[in-house]
């Protein structure tokens, strides 16, 4: 039977519904999954999976969503980070990311270009910098 699969290409696995890409982890907080290219995820740089402390991730799902801080464990929400852009209107980012030491989360891919919101990872709400970066060549303004 072992010859048979190897002739035709074929691992023991490929009779089953065995999905090597498929997501071992899913969460819908704060709603239905989005498309994939409007939201991003970063696991805490600091994470063991020996201690749930430190097992969770930094999501944003877009424009409309603040950034959260999910327990990887239990999918609840363990902290909101919400960017005002320059009207003082929350805007979220669809990029999110860790510095290396955990500190901060950083926010970016905003619809008011070129900015960046960095905060800081004790403390969540909207008490985080939003900096407008530099022009480059390709700007329009």
């Amino acid at each position: 039977q072992n010859q048979t699969q190897l002739q035709n290409n074929q691992t023991p696995h490929s009779r089953h519904s065995y999905h090597p890409w498929a997501a071992s982890l899913t969460s819908h907080q704060g709603g239905p999954p989005p498309p994939s290219s409007s939201s991003s995820y970063a696991w805490y740089p600091l994470m063991t999976s020996s201690s749930p402390l430190t097992s969770l991730y930094a999501t944003c799902r877009g424009h409309s969503t603040p950034i959260h801080l999910v327990d990887a464990y239990t999918s609840k929400l363990r902290a909101s980070y919400r960017p005002h852009n320059n009207v003082d209107e929350m805007e979220g980012p669809t990029v999110v990311d860790f510095s290396r030491d955990g500190r901060k989360i950083y926010g970016t891919g905003f619809r008011s270009d070129r900015t960046i919101a960095v905060f800081d990872t004790s403390i969540p709400g909207r008490d985080g910098l939003v900096a407008r970066l530099g022009k480059t060549r390709r700007s329009t303004d």
